[in-house]
């Protein structure tokens, strides 16, 4: 069995009937155990004998479209994965107090990012500034009080889906002890 994290993309959990519970009951129905919520977003880590097998995620989306009305995709990692990622460091070098947010956007596994960096956002309010395979790294500022945001500029460059999340969400979940 191995421990891996899911990130659903364009949910956010307590709305239109997709409860924490719902959310936990889809990843437990399609095969997983020990599953944990974090956050409202649609974070949740599980163990499960391989967890990278696309019909297990498919048996989540289609878990979470019966709910929803709509299909929405689940991004999985490792969570040795995550840690690793982790501890690499990425946001070494970065400021904390220049950005709003640090972030990683998840691509699908199969599509890892190939494209020029930096990308920094029309508004100047994002910088994607890293990649690991299919996983990119970015931050945001504040401009005019709204924050930029990764995931649009990213799925621009790629033309696929990808779901983003705060990098202390990340940290969150490999420090967790699940």
């Amino acid at each position: 069995m191995g421990r891996a994290a899911g990130f659903v993309r364009n949910i956010m959990v307590g709305r239109n009937g997709l409860t924490r519970d719902v959310l936990l009951r889809a990843f437990d129905e399609a095969g997983a155990t020990g599953t944990r919520s974090y956050l409202t977003t649609g974070n949740v880590t599980f163990e499960i004998a391989d967890p990278l097998d696309a019909t297990f995620a498919s048996r989540v989306e289609d878990c979470i479209e019966k709910v929803l009305g709509r299909r929405e995709p689940i991004f999985i990692r490792t969570v040795e994965h995550l840690a690793d990622l982790v501890e690499s460091g990425p946001f070494a070098g970065v400021d904390s107090t220049a950005v709003h947010e640090r972030c990683v956007t998840f691509l699908p596994s199969e599509r890892p990012w190939n494209g020029q960096l930096p990308v920094v956002g029309r508004r100047q309010d994002v910088t994607v500034f890293a990649a690991v395979g299919a996983d990119v790294f970015s931050t945001t500022r504040l401009v005019g009080g709204r924050p930029g945001t990764a995931g649009p500029l990213i799925e621009k460059a790629t033309k696929v889906g990808v779901t983003t999340r705060n990098w202390n969400t990340i940290e969150r979940m490999v420090r967790s002890p699940d």
